[in-house]
């Protein structure tokens, strides 16, 4: 373990494990911290799900012909993915991609997901860590001791692996 609250893998030289505040005891709560590729694939599934409800969206608002969809709906894809990632992180610390995978995001003091937390995360640090569609905010997450991308880092948060005895707590250390 590290003097940051970082639990470290002898084997990877990764950080595993994180240790935040908890509220219900003077110990800290132990969460594992989710792997990349459970990230990526989590992103990829609210990719399809923003996508899909975007057809029908400009389906619904009378684009019929597919050509005309497909324009329409590159204009207002930034605008429907925020909205879906700022709602879902911050009433769930969850979008339904993390939710299939079993992840979630969580602040550093292990306090619930504020607006302010969420729009920096959200907002102002994805768009950084797309930096003009190279996404090297992204590819920052593979080489991480922590797995964070660069908006885990002006946000202080981390991106956890839920377990499945507890839906969203590790053991809390003695």
């Amino acid at each position: 373990m590290t003097d940051e609250g970082f639990i470290l893998n002898e084997d990877t030289g990764r950080i595993d494990e994180i240790l935040a505040p908890s509220e219900e005891s003077l110990e800290p709560t132990r969460y594992r911290l989710a792997v990349v590729r459970a990230r990526v694939a989590a992103f990829l599934i609210d990719l399809i799900i923003v996508g899909l409800s975007n057809l029908v969206l400009m389906t619904y608002c009378g684009f019929g012909a597919w050509e005309h969809v497909l324009s329409v709906n590159s204009l207002f894809l930034g605008l429907t993915a925020s909205i879906y990632f700022i709602l879902f992180t911050r009433y769930y610390a969850q979008t339904p991609g993390k939710m299939l995978l079993r992840i979630k995001v969580v602040k550093k003091d292990g306090s619930d997901m504020d607006w302010k937390t969420v729009m920096i995360r959200e907002l102002f640090g994805k768009i950084v860590s797309q930096l003009r569609f190279f996404y090297l905010g992204y590819l920052y997450c593979i080489f991480s001791r922590t797995n964070q991308c660069w908006h885990d880092l002006f946000a202080d948060t981390y991106v956890i692996k839920l377990t499945k005895a507890e839906k969203n707590r590790y053991v809390t250390l003695g």
